[in-house]
């Protein structure tokens, strides 16, 4: 199951790895559930009393004294509904004597339980469902190798309006950028193959560390070549945050840790870092403090103005309904060669094996051209990215050391 899928109306027991009615009471799904694509749900505050995973935790609630707490059978968790007394709870560490599925060297030292589900699985401690202010075992908090990019210089180049002017669309007439989310991940070097074959450019906005990738620094893992095939095939490269938080939800600090974090790990394999990024769940409020952050770190933010829907139609019998919203907004032609400025994600197998294909098939034959959203705003690509001239240029492509910084070898545009 889901855990991040369900809101909890009422208590239950996990126990052994499987959600429990507690009872007769049941577990009901809600309308105020939240996937990886919206922000997190209503929290529920969890107790765990023992398991086998955490021998003699003990934990309790500080709530009123007629909170809902009891004690249950060894290796339960008691779920108590969140209400506008029972505000926090607090954990005592008393022993761990037994392996923990998460990295039991920082769960040892500062697991707690928190607003959310209390667990041990990779599920629980992976971004962005795990909590930031409640758990040092959320792959969240990894830092990259290196040094910290903040002190790169950032003017604020270039006629694109910056953070505090949002893009929702292109300026090129005739132009469509596809814009990707979320990946890296296992289908993207497909997509890349795809889009290759076409001629078609597109921009990826990267997740540092989110849906239990590892760091996308890591070279153990594909990720760091596969960024660096999208940009020496003259894709554009943006941040899409280190690992998914919701960015209007999460204080100051956090907010230039989720970008600083992300900024390092591109910069590790890249040389250097984006200047254009997407808001995780399109969320980034003037209000939060979140759009003057972005100014302040010289980032454009990047929405869109068509919206595939991709994620609710991955699947062959839905699929169809992201090519409708495709089909619509093609026909509109309102004003003729009305540029369009796409959302979808490469995590789905449907958006790239099915949508993609088709889009540009329908892109190309409506007299459009696929460009990065740089190219679509009409925006040099020297403004696309911030290089960072303190490091070493990092090993491009396996067997030769081609520096992406053009300080030390400028990168040649495709085709020349």
């Amino acid at each position: 199951m889901d855990y991040s899928s369900i809101h909890l109306t009422t208590p239950f027991i996990y126990s052994y790895g499987t959600l429990q009615p507690a009872h007769s009471l049941m577990v009901y799904p809600s309308v105020s559930s939240a996937s990886r694509y919206t922000s997190q749900p209503r929290c529920t505050y969890v107790a765990v009393y023992s398991s086998p995973a955490l021998d003699l935790y003990r934990l309790f609630l500080a709530a009123q004294p007629s909170s809902p707490t009891r004690k249950l059978p060894p290796s339960t968790v008691d779920v108590v509904l969140e209400s506008e007394r029972v505000q926090k709870a607090s954990a005592v560490r008393l022993q761990v004597n037994t392996n923990l599925s998460c990295v039991l060297s920082e769960l040892s030292s500062a697991y707690r339980c928190f607003p959310g589900f209390c667990g041990t699985t990779p599920d629980h401690c992976r971004s962005p469902d795990c909590l930031l202010d409640y758990s040092s075992a959320c792959d969240a908090h990894r830092t990259p190798q290196g040094s910290p990019t903040i002190n790169v210089v950032r003017p604020h180049n270039g006629k694109v309006p910056y953070a505090r002017s949002p893009i929702f669309s292109c300026t090129v007439p005739k132009t469509i950028a596809l814009t990707y989310d979320d990946g890296p991940n296992r289908f993207t070097s497909d997509l890349l193959d795809i889009l290759d074959r076409y001629n078609a450019k597109a921009t990826f906005f990267i997740t540092g560390v989110n849906s239990g990738k590892g760091q996308i620094d890591d070279f153990t893992l594909p990720w760091g070549p596969l960024i660096q095939r999208m940009h020496r095939s003259g894709h554009q490269i943006a941040s899409h945050t280190w690992s998914h938080q919701d960015l209007s939800r999460i204080s100051k600090p956090q907010r230039r840790d989720q970008m600083l974090k992300n900024e390092a790990a591109l910069r590790n394999i890249l040389g250097g870092f984006p200047t254009y990024m997407r808001p995780p769940y399109s969320s980034c409020s003037v209000e939060s403090g979140c759009v003057d952050d972005m100014d302040e770190l010289g980032y454009h933010i990047t929405y869109f103005n068509l919206d595939t829907d991709d994620y609710n139609n991955d699947h062959p019998d839905f699929i169809q309904r992201s090519k409708d919203i495709v089909d619509r907004a093609l026909a509109m032609g309102d004003p003729p060669g009305r540029p369009l400025l796409t959302i979808a994600h490469d995590i789905h197998s449907q958006s790239v094996y099915n949508l993609t294909e088709y889009i540009l098939q329908k892109a190309y034959a409506a007299g459009y051209r696929a460009v990065t959203v740089g190219e679509c705003m009409d925006d040099p690509r020297d403004f696309w990215y911030r290089w960072d001239y303190s490091v070493a240029a990092p090993n491009f492509g396996g067997n030769n050391i081609v520096a992406l910084n053009p300080a030390v070898k400028p990168i040649p545009k495709p085709g020349t």
